[in-house]
């Protein structure tokens, strides 16, 4: 009989959140149960719930790993993106919409699926403020160089980045609601496109910008993500 292979804990912790990451993507996080994970990896239960209080909480957990993973991509000053204020705003927000509808896609909609159940308000509102206040200090440096641009008009920098990132929260869960509805209605994606015109529409007024200059988004990408994601979660609800 083979001995069973020891790791250390941090390595242990990061094949269990591999491998759910794997069978979330695969097969969704409600078709997913820890016995699948423990089997799949070849742990013990025990050893399992020795990292993870519960499947949510280990979701919890995944998503912060995914994100430390983006972040880590980010640069830690205005100085590291290319372009004038404008560039650097546009290339920070399409780094996380490329994330969100890239790779992470359907770890996204798992996430939506689970963390926008009534049950877990107090638990989501945690994950924004947490990303939000990763976010907020370097965005405030861009905006600060806007303004002495003279390409952004906002008072305060570190306020304007403030609301900037609160106002993509509260959009974020509006659209989340339209994307939840997609399986059932994927005639819904054009609403879900508007909502996010809304966003940036809202975001040129919220720092002075010249209406239609900021072009965030390539349509195009947007909206065939948002008609994959309603085809695919179509197909898996069959």
């Amino acid at each position: 009989m083979s001995a069973r292979v020891t790791k250390e804990p941090e390595a242990r912790r990061v094949e269990i959140l591999q491998t759910a990451f794997d069978l979330f993507t695969e097969i969704g996080f409600d078709r997913t149960s820890v016995q699948m994970i423990t089997e799949t990896v070849g742990v013990s239960k025990g050893l399992f719930y020795h990292y993870f209080q519960s499947k949510t909480d280990l979701l919890e957990q995944l998503v912060c790993w995914k994100a430390d993973e983006f972040f880590d991509t980010l640069p830690k000053s205005p100085d590291e993106l290319e372009g004038d204020a404008l560039d650097k705003v546009r290339s920070t927000i399409d780094r996380i919409v490329g994330w969100k509808f890239g790779e992470f896609r359907k770890m996204t909609m798992a996430y939506i699926g689970v963390m926008y159940r009534e049950e877990n308000l107090a638990l989501r509102t945690r994950l924004q403020e947490e990303y939000l206040a990763r976010l907020m200090p370097l965005f405030a440096e861009i905006l600060d160089e806007g303004v002495k641009e003279g390409v952004i008009d906002v008072p305060d920098s570190a306020m304007g980045s403030e609301l900037v990132w609160s106002l993509w929260s509260g959009a974020g869960n509006r659209l989340a609601g339209s994307i939840l509805a997609l399986p059932q209605h994927p005639e819904k994606v054009d609403e879900v496109l508007q909502r996010a015109h809304a966003w940036e529409w809202g975001l040129e007024r919220l720092l002075g910008i010249e209406e239609g200059t900021l072009k965030l988004y390539d349509w195009d990408y947007i909206e065939a993500a948002f008609r994959e994601i309603a085809e695919s979660l179509s197909e898996g609800e069959e």
